[in-house]
């Protein structure tokens, strides 16, 4: 099901006020990056301009028993996690990248192979 914005505004004329609603479909998103041992899982998406991304859940695995450094950068702000094995993160409040900034996160995976997965919309 898709997400939809929804923005109401009002026209005044000598006729009187008129309610007008607009409806714009939100484009999701998921990205996601595989890396081989010794190199950094990355993913991105690219920004839109006008527009910002909702960051809705973001997932970091490793194939074996591991614990690397997952690094989320939004708006020029990096947070540092770790991650043993896999984690999930879920938002139930999406976070918002600033408005026509990427959206990006990396994964460094030092012994074994890992994935990193972004997944949100955009609106």
């Amino acid at each position: 099901m898709p997400i939809v914005e929804e923005r109401i505004s009002t026209k005044t004329s000598s006729l009187g006020t008129v309610r007008m609603e607009v409806a714009d479909a939100a484009a999701e998103f998921s990205v996601t990056s595989t890396a081989a041992a010794g190199a950094v899982a990355a993913v991105s998406h690219a920004a839109v301009t006008g527009k910002s991304h909702y960051i809705t859940a973001i997932h970091a695995s490793f194939d074996a028993a591991h614990i690397d450094l997952l690094i989320l950068a939004f708006d020029g702000t990096a947070t540092r996690h770790q991650v043993h094995n896999a984690r999930d993160f879920e938002f139930s409040n999406p976070v918002k990248v600033a408005s026509a900034t990427a959206a990006t996160a990396s994964l460094n995976v030092t012994s074994f192979n890992g994935d990193l997965t972004i997944r949100g919309f955009t609106a």
